[in-house]
Parts: structure tokens; sequence; C-alpha cells
């Protein structure tokens, strides 16, 4: 799904503090031809940083093909755009 739809727009996204345990989901979707957003991958992770983001980024790479997209939507945290 990710190299189907990937071309037009990739949106991430985390969870911010919705349990009491010190845990991020982040979240990768695209958006499919009905406009319906479709996850593609996920991490569980015990810190949102640049290291952990680049192993989750790298780990996507590895399993498709490099996706040039149009947009890309993700929160204001360094992280995502250092990663």
């Amino acid at each position: 799904m990710l190299n189907e739809y990937g071309s037009r727009l990739i949106c991430i996204d985390a969870t911010h503090g919705t349990t009491a345990y010190d845990f991020q989901l982040i979240t990768v979707l695209v958006i499919d031809d009905f406009n319906q957003g479709i996850p593609v991958a996920w991490m569980i992770s015990n810190k949102k940083s640049t290291d952990s983001l680049q192993v989750f980024f790298q780990s996507l790479r590895e399993r498709c093909q490099d996706v040039i997209t149009q947009f890309f939507m993700s929160v204001d945290a360094d992280a995502y755009h250092n990663a």
C-alpha cells in the first residue's frame, strides 16, 4: 500500500501521553483513491528520538522501494525531520 499510494501523500503521527505507559505508537499512513487513510507501518517504542525513527524508516526502506511523495505530513517534532 505504501508503494501504491505513497507517491501522493505520506502522513506520520504518534500518540502523545494517551496511556499510563511510557510507550509511543508511531503510525505511517497513506491516503487511497477514496481519500481514506490506510495505516502502512507502525512502531511501538519507549522513546521518540531521531535514532529510533532512523531505524524505523530504514526498516521501511528495506521492505519497500524508495517512495517519492508529493506531500509529507508529520507532527512538529525535530526527531521526524532529522531522521
